[in-house]
């Protein structure tokens, strides 16, 4: 039996795709914009309580969520929305300073004690509520400085406060050219989601767009547009766990299945079909179909590159896309035609080879996991891009000043670039059928440790040793 999951959204992105999330969630749980049922409950359909606190015994349900922000406009937004009575205003963080983090990654970690322990007053108190706690689901930015920065202390915070629960992040990789520091925040943000979480959706805002343009048909795709996009993996994500599986029904088997060699736990999504928000037809489509285009190169929320790619690699000799393992997760309308072995049957006639490449050591695979309806309604290049794009700053020192004054010097930086390196060397090696066999000492935990120097005017931080 699954535990209560408690959503943290942090920053302007986050609290952003945390709004569409919450929307995705009540419409597919029967909860209306104000908490309560907006159908009869249907017991045994659905486990809402999973994501949900349930009040007066069920005439109201309210997200088991905290959201926090440096800056107060997009959290005033939600207060104002359609859905303002939905959540509980006491689980909002604004700081009182509301001046946001500058775009620093580095701001918004050294946020001083008194702001990382109002929000862990606010999330210890959400985890009493909690019926035997599972895990955690964080989605931010990597790329600015709220959802990146402070993400990031959140992250180290989660882990060693609760270590025996799942931790799992919801992270975008925006393009780092909106924000000039974008490729030094991105890389700093990466070597805490290497340390910390135990799986890691990667959400590549580049390939949402591109997904949105040549699948979905949209010329000119909105921020609403995106942000449904990525509402509905999330929530697919966890449809396992609150619309009865007969197989992975926690947090914790999806990452071990998902994560069977850490620190490699930055997982690639796909979802089909991607209907428009404003779609007025119904979509016909079948097991088949949908296998077929999860698993077509072009439907993947990553701009790595796939085996079945004709492209020319985007770096020189560059690894091709493999797959360390699969999951499947598949919603059906629960009756025979659309049974787990007839799901099955269908999946052995989609050409997996044309589309997937997996190591040969690997044992793990291709699965397929399937769930009910709501009764109601590639990583080396995408690392490897980051590197080059702190390399061509770096050599410069551009901007190196904004980070030094918050105590992040450029040796600290250089040590983040080695260890994002490492990886992407792990990657590449785990395509090769010796990686089984490769000694201990590639692991990236040998890079010297990491340190944030503290001034008269930097809080105090925690030495990191890896």
């Amino acid at each position: 039996m699954p535990g209560s999951i408690i959503s943290i959204h942090v920053g302007q992105c986050g609290n952003q795709i945390g709004a569409e999330f919450w929307k995705t969630m009540c419409m597919e749980h029967g909860i209306g914009p104000d908490g309560a049922p907006s159908q009869p409950h249907k017991a045994g359909e659905d486990r809402k309580e999973l994501f949900f606190n349930e009040i007066n015994l069920g005439t109201r349900f309210m997200p088991r969520s905290v959201l926090v922000d440096l800056e107060p406009r997009v959290i005033n937004q939600i207060k104002s929305s359609e859905y303002a009575q939905l959540h509980n205003h006491g689980n909002m963080y604004v700081s009182s300073c509301g001046s946001g983090a500058g775009n620093n990654w580095a701001c918004g970690y050294n946020q001083n004690g008194e702001i990382i322990e109002e929000i862990f007053d606010i999330l210890d108190h959400e985890v009493g509520n909690a019926d035997s706690l599972e895990g955690f689901v964080l989605s931010h930015s990597i790329a600015g400085g709220t959802g990146s920065g402070l993400g990031s202390k959140i992250l180290e915070s989660l882990k060693d406060r609760y270590p025996n629960t799942i931790l799992q992040s919801c992270s975008v990789f925006s393009d780092t050219g909106d924000v000039v520091v974008g490729p030094y925040n991105s890389l700093l943000t990466l070597d805490w989601l290497i340390e910390h979480p135990d799986i890691v959706m990667v959400l590549d805002n580049q390939a949402l767009y591109k997904v949105a343009v040549e699948t979905m048909r949209l010329q000119t795709p909105s921020l609403e547009h995106i942000n449904s996009m990525v509402s509905r993996i999330m929530s697919a994500s966890t449809a396992p766990l609150r619309f009865y599986s007969p197989v992975y029904t926690r947090m914790a088997h999806i990452a071990a299945y998902m994560n069977p060699y850490p620190p490699m736990q930055l997982v690639q999504t796909a979802y089909a079909p991607f209907i428009p928000v404003d779609n007025k037809y119904v979509v016909n489509t079948s097991a088949e179909k949908v296998l077929s285009r999860l698993l077509d190169p072009r439907s993947l929320i990553s701009s790595a590159s796939t085996i079945a790619s004709s492209r020319p690699p985007a770096i020189p000799n560059q690894t091709q896309h493999c797959m360390l393992s699969a999951l499947a997760f598949l919603q059906t309308d629960g009756s025979r035609t659309q049974s787990e072995n007839a799901i099955r049957r269908h999946a052995s006639r989609v050409n997996l080879s044309s589309s997937m490449k997996f190591p040969s050591w690997s044992s793990s695979g291709f699965n397929i996991a399937t769930c009910n309806l709501s009764p109601y309604m590639e990583h080396p290049t995408i690392l490897q891009k980051i590197i080059q794009q702190y390399d061509q700053l770096r050599k410069r020192d551009a901007f190196i000043d904004r980070f030094k004054q918050e105590g992040v010097e450029k040796g600290s930086m250089d040590n983040s670039r080695e260890k994002i390196a490492k990886l992407v060397n792990l990657y590449e090696e785990a395509t090769t059928p010796e990686f089984l066999e490769i000694p201990d000492d590639i692991s990236i935990n040998n890079i010297s440790s990491f340190s944030i120097s503290r001034n008269s005017s930097t809080p105090a931080t925690p030495r990191r040793n890896y």
